[in-house]
Parts: structure tokens; C-alpha cells; sequence
């Protein structure tokens, strides 16, 4: 059962890294199909910024579903003055994210940030700057976008029945427990046949009996400290990874969202700057001269090129 709810733990805990991943791929396929069509820079910057908007929106939700009262006034507080220094958010949408509900971890804020994107999208249909496929395809990456918000919210707030894991945390606790106590009784014993057997050394008694007591006192000792913390171990364990996110639980155990989206604004740049140099390649490629081949009338290669090629062969 221990096994099971380790792997159940981490199981869940891939399943958000994953969706947290295809969330990131979505908005950079976004960017990177506006960035090859005929669209505005100043909205495909706009779509950019709310896609990662959009992200650190959906972190804030994460991270305050289990928090109280205060934490969570704290937390959205400190979110949008990091997004205001870092001019992702305008005063306009602080306003409208904050008449959103998001208490008792039911918060669409960031569903709300993608319909933006939507309506940006929707602008740039109706200027004829992608053509409808195009288009279709742009909306399905911005639906997927908000399927994986909601399938991350998901593992990430529903938890494990409490009777199990209650029942699980109770059986771990009475297996140690009992398990102390049997070596107790163990080493006593045997410690008391050792004292025992002591005495009748001096009239030459065999030794077996105390040797075979030295080995139950070091085999209990053995038993009762490495199988408890096995078992206490792996029970930590899965109830950390059950917490990635917020401020109650361990470092090691918490999703990198805020390393993942630095990792991102860094590929969308490199991106950026890539597309740029590749098309100011392809410009100064168009004015050089194009070198013509010779033909026949036919349009098939001309009889001197196929022997330069035969020469090339041998």
C-alpha cells in the first residue's frame, strides 16, 4: 500500500510537470506561427506578453489554493508588483483580474488572460492577416492552452482520499511502534540469557546459546532502525510530492515554474532574433544574381552539364 501511494505521488507530480510543459509549447507555437505570417509586430508582442502573462496567472492560482487568508492576499500582491516591474500586466488588467473571484482555490483568472488572447487573435482574422486554416490552427493552440491549465489545476488540487492516507500514516506509525517493542522484548531476552549463560562459563557450559543471543540483539537492532525509516521515509516522501506548489512544502519537491518561464522569454528571443537574421539573409539573397543553367528545349539539362556529371562519377 506504501508503494502504491509513493507512485500514485509521483505519478501525479510528472502528470503537472507535463502539463506545465505542453502550456509553455502552446504559447511558443503561438508566437512562432504569428512570427512567420503577414501580422503586426505590436500584436504579436501583445499575444506574447499575455501568453507568459497567462502562466505566471496560473502560478499565483497554484500556489494559493492551499494558502489562508492572509497568504493569499500576500501572494497575489507580491505576483502583480513583479508583474508591474517586469511589464507583463497593465493597470487595466490588474483591475479586471482582481474583480475575478479566486478564493477557496476556485480561480479562472488565468482562463480569463487566454480569452484575451482570443480577442487579439480575433482582430487579427478580421485584417486578412492569416488566412482561416491558420487562423483555426491559432485557436486550437490557445484552446489547448487553457485545456492544460485546467488539467495542471486538476492533479494539483485534488488530492488523495483522506481515509486512505489517514489509514496508510496509522499503519506506518503502528508497524514502527510494534516493531520497536518486539526488538525491546528481543534485546531483552536476550540480554537476560547472556547474563544467564554467563555464570555457567566457569563449569565449561557450551557457548552456542550465548552466541545465538548476541545474534538476535544484533539482528534487532538491525531490523528496528532500517525498516522504520524505509517506511517513514517513503511515507514523507509521497506526502511532500503531493504539495508542488505553495508554501508549505518542500523546495526539492516543487515545480520550477518560475526557471521554466525564464527558460521560455529566453527561447522566444533566441527565436526572435534567429527569424530576423534569417530573413535579412533571405533579402540580400534576392538582390544577388541568379546563375542560369544550361537547357534544351526541352527543358532537360543540357549535354555538357551531363558530362560534367559522368566526370564527377568517375
Amino acid at each position: 500500500m506504501l508503494g502504491l501511494f509513493l507512485n500514485n505521488a509521483l505519478q501525479r507530480w510528472w502528470n503537472i510537470v507535463v502539463m506545465i510543459m505542453e502550456l509553455m509549447l502552446s504559447v511558443k507555437k503561438l508566437v512562432y506561427i504569428l512570427r512567420t505570417v503577414d501580422c503586426e509586430e505590436r500584436k504579436v508582442e501583445a499575444i506574447r506578453r499575455l501568453g507568459i502573462l497567462a502562466i505566471y496567472i496560473f502560478t499565483a492560482e497554484v500556489e494559493t489554493t492551499w494558502a489562508t487568508a492572509e497568504e493569499f492576499d500576500e501572494e497575489w500582491t507580491e505576483m502583480f508588483d513583479k508583474l508591474r516591474d517586469d511589464r507583463l500586466i497593465t493597470e487595466r488588467e490588474v483591475r479586471e483580474l482582481q474583480e475575478v473571484p479566486a478564493g477557496e482555490g476556485q480561480s479562472s483568472r488565468s482562463s480569463i488572460v487566454l480569452t484575451w488572447i482570443a480577442t487579439h487573435l480575433l482582430e487579427i482574422h478580421k485584417t486578412k492577416a492569416v488566412t482561416p486554416p491558420v487562423y483555426a490552427r491559432l485557436m486550437l493552440n490557445a484552446n489547448d492552452a487553457d485545456d492544460k491549465i485546467a488539467l495542471a489545476k486538476v492533479f494539483s488540487t485534488v488530492q488523495m482520499p483522506f481515509m486512505y492516507t489517514h489509514m496508510l500514516t496509522v499503519l506506518v506509525h503502528a508497524n514502527n511502534l510494534m516493531g520497536a517493542l518486539t526488538a525491546g522484548l528481543t534485546i531483552g531476552t536476550s540480554l537476560g540469557e547472556i547474563f544467564e549463560k554467563s555464570s555457567e562459563l566457569e563449569r565449561n557450559s557450551p557457548r552456542r546459546d550465548i552466541y545465538t543471543s548476541i545474534q538476535m540483539i544484533a539482528v534487532s537492532c538491525i531490523l528496528s532502525t532500517i525498516q522504520p525509516a524505509i517506511y517513514q521515509a517513503f511515507l514523507q516522501i509521497a506526502s511532500t510530492l503531493c504539495y508542488p506548489f505553495g508554501r508549505h512544502g518542500e523546495e526539492w519537491a516543487k515545480v520550477p515554474v518560475t526557471k521554466l518561464l525564464e527558460d521560455l522569454e529566453e527561447q522566444l528571443e533566441w527565436m526572435d532574433d534567429a527569424m530576423d537574421h534569417d530573413m535579412e539573409f533571405q533579402d540580400k539573397s534576392k538582390g544577388s544574381k541568379s546563375v542560369d543553367r544550361k537547357t534544351t528545349k526541352s527543358g532537360k539539362v543540357g549535354e555538357d552539364e551531363e558530362e560534367d556529371e559522368e566526370a564527377g562519377d568517375d
